[in-house]
């Protein structure tokens, strides 16, 4: 009768380990069945109601996003830039460097350059952030759930049948 009791609680120990969520690359993996991609990740982590995780994901989600923000916007000073160059050299014969265009294409160049540096450690901690939130989902949240299971259980009045939850 105890070893009944001990093979149903470890059925429902071993259930709950294996429906873990696993990241591999920017794809998430619940169990075996489920593939999902970055933008479906706040949808999951709400229907499985992981609050810890949910912060965390949509956190990171908004820092890598402002990391894509600063690489594009410094892309397009980048262009700025040369264009502001091209008009510099072929607009006269001498770089007068109080001219519009010069401090125009100096300031495009150092602005690119900021952004598209900011965007690296940005882009890292986003990432980053996103990819801890498995992590806090395995931890705390896929854990904390225990499912029912029966069990035989021995009392003072007999045997019965109990339900664990």
């Amino acid at each position: 009768m105890m070893t009944v009791s001990m093979m149903a609680q470890e059925q429902a120990e071993a259930a709950v380990k294996g429906a873990q969520l696993v990241r591999s690359g920017n794809k998430y993996y619940y169990g075996s069945q489920e593939a999902m991609n970055k933008n479906q990740m706040l949808d999951w982590y709400a229907r499985h109601n992981c609050q810890a995780a949910y912060d965390k994901f949509a956190e990171g989600r908004k820092i890598a996003i402002a990391g894509w923000t600063f690489l594009g916007v410094g892309l397009a000073m980048d262009a700025g830039s040369i264009v502001s160059c091209a008009m510099l050299l072929y607009g006269s014969r001498e770089i007068n460097r109080m001219s519009a265009a010069y401090k125009a294409t100096v300031g495009l160049s150092l602005g690119a350059c900021a952004l598209e540096i900011a965007c690296i450690p940005t882009l890292i901690v986003g990432y980053h952030k996103m990819h801890h939130s498995v992590d806090i989902y395995n931890v705390s949240c896929s854990t904390a759930r225990v499912r029912p299971y029966w069990t035989l259980q021995a009392s003072s009045d007999g045997l019965g049948l109990a339900m664990k939850f």
